[in-house]
């Protein structure tokens, strides 16, 4: 399956697994534990045009990069895996009425304050949060409920083989 991310700009949340308990040091955030599980990271796309939805999620599949935003201190550590994707096309900025979403699940929680919202400007604590959620199907269920609310025509990627193809 190929890469077919449009080059437009739009909103994304990004589901990892981290495997084993990890401590990582996250630039001016400093060091954060991870416990084992699922995470949930919702970012924009809306920037440049070189910063679209297609060349944002590419460089999240990417290993070598260089540290520019908190999430790529946490894809880069070993007991990391980018799982997911979700993905809307928008010009409006829902990057933190995503976020709130996705959290407004009982079973989701924000975590490590300022991770991914150090430029919010709406107050939001995080926009990483931890799922409790056993299974990892009613997890994808309950992000793609919060997708449609705000797109009908909402993508999701899978992994395949540590890239989303």
């Amino acid at each position: 399956m190929r890469y077919d991310v449009p080059a437009m700009p739009g909103i994304y949340s990004l589901v990892i697994s981290v495997s084993t308990p990890a401590e990582v040091s996250v630039g001016a955030l400093g060091n954060l534990n991870f416990l084992q599980g699922y995470y949930i990271y919702t970012g924009s796309a809306r920037g440049r045009a070189y910063m679209n939805l297609h060349t944002r999620l590419r460089r999240h599949l990417q290993n070598t990069k260089k540290d520019r935003w908190h999430i790529d201190y946490l894809l880069k550590h070993e007991a990391t895996k980018l799982r997911n994707a979700f993905y809307f096309e928008t010009l409006k900025d829902h990057e933190c009425a995503v976020a709130q979403s996705v959290m407004d699940d009982p079973f989701i929680d924000a975590v490590h304050k300022g991770f991914g919202a150090s430029d919010c400007r709406t107050g939001c604590f995080s926009h990483l949060c931890q799922s409790a959620y056993a299974d990892f199907n009613a997890l994808l269920r309950s992000i793609s409920d919060v997708y449609c609310k705000f797109s009908t025509t909402y993508q999701m990627l899978h992994n395949q083989s540590c890239g989303l193809q």
